[in-house]
């Protein structure tokens, strides 16, 4: 069992971060958001579940 569990989240790393979000929203991949704003999405299993054994992600 996973010490805390988020589901729905989206991270963004960056400095259009809003813009990112958008582009989420609008089903954009994550090398379409990175040309276009610079921002980097987490990878999904690290934005689905975190505990201290995954710290790493």
């Amino acid at each position: 069992m996973a010490a805390v569990e988020f589901r729905n989240v989206d991270i963004v790393f960056g400095d259009r971060q809003k813009a990112a979000l958008a582009m989420i929203d609008e089903g954009k991949t994550r090398n379409e958001i990175l040309e276009k704003t610079g921002s980097v999405l987490a990878p999904r299993a690290c934005r689905s579940r975190s505990s201290a054994a995954r710290s790493a992600c």
